[in-house]
């Protein structure tokens, strides 16, 4: 199982927002599925998505679907996994078997 999930950033807190399991590991159809049917719809217009920058976030597919809705992409650092905070939050949901009863594909 994989887990795809976002973390929303309100004030000094965040939220995990569109968690959502699928068998397997995540592909780049996969990953422009869930962002597209999954995560856009729960975004406010001019949202900035942060990524890592695993090879399936730089699809130039992704940009377009975030240009569409008027959202802007960026990037981290390459080899900055600390910066990622999504990975430790969805590790900690994932023990605490948040996921567990989630939604699949």
């Amino acid at each position: 199982m994989s887990a795809l999930a976002a973390a929303k950033q309100k004030q000094q807190d965040a939220m995990m927002i569109a968690p959502m399991l699928v068998t397997g590991s995540v592909n780049a159809i996969c990953f422009e599925t869930w962002l597209s049917h999954w995560l856009m719809p729960q975004l406010k217009e001019n949202s900035i998505l942060v990524t890592d920058n695993a090879p399936i976030h730089r699809k130039s597919r992704i940009r377009e679907l975030a240009d569409q809705k008027g959202h802007i992409v960026k990037f981290l650092p390459k080899y900055s996994p600390d910066f990622n905070k999504i990975e430790h939050d969805c590790c900690s949901q994932e023990e605490k078997g948040i996921f567990a009863g989630g939604n699949q594909s």
